[in-house]
């Protein structure tokens, strides 16, 4: 895949605003702005979310699940949950298989209550009940 080379006019955009919103603004991933960014020795743009400190309760939730849900958990971006992720070293978050007696009891209640009871998200519970073809609770 070849990749379209930068403008000098988005050249110049870099550092003006967060990452992901330029990323955004411009379609191209945010791995490739921040690149660009650091090769111009511009310095990260950090947005009002990612500028307020870290609760240590913050911190525990890092890794626990994908960083996207921890961002809408507390109100960051999921740019701002990814690098302060990294910062304290810890790995992403993994989705463990699944085992039978788990698969057992899809469809038996809510996608909901077999969510909290198998400390798995709810969407991930509705796409492997789908994905074996069990109807959901009614």
């Amino acid at each position: 895949m070849t990749q379209r080379r930068w403008t000098a006019q988005e050249l110049k955009l870099l550092g003006t605003k967060p990452d992901d919103v330029l990323a955004t603004e411009l379609g191209r991933t945010i791995w490739s702005v921040r690149v660009q960014r650091a090769k111009a020795g511009i310095l990260l743009r950090v947005s009002p979310e990612e500028a307020r400190p870290w609760l240590p309760d913050e911190d525990c939730l890092l890794g626990t699940c994908p960083d996207e849900e921890v961002a809408t958990k507390l109100g960051r971006t999921p740019d701002a949950i990814t690098t302060r992720r990294w910062m304290l070293e810890i790995p992403c978050f993994k989705r463990r298989p699944w085992t039978e007696a788990e698969e057992e009891v899809l469809g038996s209640n809510t996608d909901r209550v077999i969510a909290s009871e198998l400390l798995r998200t709810e969407p991930e519970v509705k796409v492997r009940r789908e994905e074996l073809g069990i109807l959901p609770f009614a």
